[in-house]
């Protein structure tokens, strides 16, 4: 209700049940693709101009075969997490298309930063600090892309900033070109 007074013309869609163990389809479901349409639902009566969607890699699941990810390339997700966010994409690429409402896509890395709570590199360091071993798979030889909070405020105040010269609707990668190799985290 208090936001129906507020001036608002661009939504930042970061809300999201993160990966975790034992979370049902339905529970990722409810909080990421069904949030999502009421946003949207909410946003189809307001002179709202840009909705930015904060998404994954795990959109993917496995690495491609080509061993690189680009924006065309078709995800394939291969758990909860990764099916609901990208039924949310998709939901609102059907439900913004020809709504006026600039829509774009971020789909980021694993974000690293003081507050972090998910992620490799927290799983690591709580195994760390509690004296635990740390199980790494494929020999730590697999790589990961780990991207800093700073960089995703970066990337989402560009998009902003930018949303005159974007289309109507945008995919983007977010995150660096360079990896680690899980060994090396």
């Amino acid at each position: 209700e208090g936001l129906k007074r507020e001036n608002i013309s661009q939504i930042i869609h970061s809300a999201a049940l993160l990966p975790g163990p034992g979370i049902s389809l339905d529970k990722y479901y409810n909080a990421n693709v069904s949030s999502t349409q009421r946003l949207l639902d909410w946003c189809s009566n307001r002179n709202i101009a840009q909705v930015i969607f904060i998404s994954t890699l795990s959109v993917f699941g496995e690495k491609p075969e080509e061993n690189t990810l680009i924006e065309k390339i078709c995800p394939k997700p291969i758990s909860h997490y990764g099916i609901s966010k990208f039924m949310a994409e998709m939901l609102i690429r059907m439900e913004l298309r020809e709504s006026g409402i600039q829509a774009s896509i971020v789909r980021f890395p694993s974000i690293v930063g003081k507050n972090a709570s998910d992620g490799i590199v927290c799983h690591f360091y709580e195994c760390a600090k509690h004296n635990k071993d740390i199980e790494v798979f494929s020999k730590g030889e697999r790589h990961r892309y780990l991207l800093h909070i700073s960089g995703v405020v970066k990337i989402i105040l560009q998009l902003l900033e930018k949303k005159e010269s974007l289309g109507d609707y945008e995919m983007f990668f977010g995150g660096s070109c360079d990896s680690m190799s899980v060994f090396d985290i």
